[in-house]
């Protein structure tokens, strides 16, 4: 394995000599710690647990996890290393050896600091003092779950759409134009039709999730087979699939946050603006949050993620109304429909 190796008949040039990086004749005295990593990669059978038994992010990079500037594994990240690569940074201005420092990983944990910290005080802190009475609303953390959910869910399943279609498109300029133009018209329009609903109901929301999920899985499963077989067309052929593949994902992407919202201005309506802080809170720290995850263990994971979250925001704002509904018929046959003074709207909105 060698370093700068010219062309035939091409003179090299003062200090681009070929230097040997591992040679099999080496004896164990002359092999660095470098040679000998080279030689336990070349060498070893098994390279997943050589992976595992190192700190530093050893595995190749891949379209699941194309980190390929990850120093070291997130499991083993500890916080004596920003103090490090702050301490280089302050005493001489620079990172030395920046190549074998978690650089990347650090801003990544800087900027999430700086994420929560930002959307904690334009967001949360102005909802805290000017509508303090939506915090103390009745069945309050069944609502905020929900969308919580679907604040993380859906900046989770943009970062995948945004990474996988880079492979398909070429380009990240042409990823941002197509995938978020695409994904934020169809999550428009998927809004839009909520409004045809004639009353919104926590029934409505278990076949929208539902088919949410079933989308998602299906562009999971689908999308690298398209891409495969798609990869050599033109330009504007490859933009035409991507919308058509992105389209029917955002429209129903769309139909959650509306329908929900309509519950809250109905049953709660002082927490409708808790409903929209908190969902953009969690947006902007999904955002950071799926780039670790990814980091650690790949797209694919962010995607179930993502779709987990959506079942935990179903499950919140569909629980309360179950277990109300159960208790109710108990009592009586024609409580059969869940009462909204269940829900505390009297307290909410006296």
């Amino acid at each position: 394995m060698e370093s700068h190796m010219g062309l035939p008949g091409q003179q090299l040039e003062e200090g681009d000599v070929p230097e040997v990086y591992y040679s099999p004749y080496e004896t164990p005295q002359q092999k660095t710690s470098y040679n000998r990593r080279l030689y336990q990669l070349i060498n070893e059978h098994d390279l997943a647990s050589v992976y595992r038994a190192n700190a530093e992010s050893l595995a190749p990079a891949t379209d699941d996890q194309p980190f390929f500037n990850q120093c070291i594994r997130w499991s083993a990240f500890r916080p004596y290393l920003i103090r490090d690569v702050l301490r280089q940074l302050f005493a001489s201005g620079k990172v030395v050896n920046v190549d074998y420092q978690p650089v990347a990983e650090i801003a990544l944990m800087v900027l999430l600091v700086q994420s929560l910290l930002i959307a904690g005080v334009l967001i949360l802190l102005p909802l805290v003092r000017f509508s303090r009475r939506g915090i103390c609303a009745p069945n309050r953390w069944g609502f905020l779950v929900y969308f919580a959910g679907l604040g993380l869910g859906f900046i989770m399943i943009e970062m995948v759409l945004l990474q996988r279609f880079t492979l398909f498109l070429g380009q990240p300029i042409y990823t941002l134009a197509v995938v978020l133009s695409g994904l934020l018209i169809s999550t428009g329009a998927g809004s839009l039709a909520t409004g045809r609903f004639q009353q919104a109901s926590r029934s409505s929301l278990v076949p929208i999730v539902v088919l949410i999920l079933a989308a998602v899985a299906a562009m999971a499963l689908l999308t690298p087979h398209v891409f495969s077989m798609a990869l050599g067309l033109t330009l504007p052929w490859r933009v035409f699939i991507s919308v058509a593949l992105i389209v029917p994902l955002g429209f129903l992407l769309g139909m959650p946050f509306p329908c929900g919202l309509r519950i809250v201005a109905e049953e709660v309506p002082a927490l409708v603006p808790w409903a929209w802080g908190v969902n953009g809170f969690f947006t902007v720290l999904g955002s950071i949050s799926s780039v670790i995850l990814a980091m650690a263990f790949g797209f694919r994971i962010v995607l179930a993620a993502a779709a987990t979250c959506y079942l935990l925001a179903l499950g919140a704002i569909i629980l309360p109304y179950a277990t109300a509904l159960l208790l109710n018929r108990g009592q009586s046959e024609e409580n059969i429909h869940f009462p909204k003074k269940s829900l505390g709207v009297g307290a909410a909105t006296n």
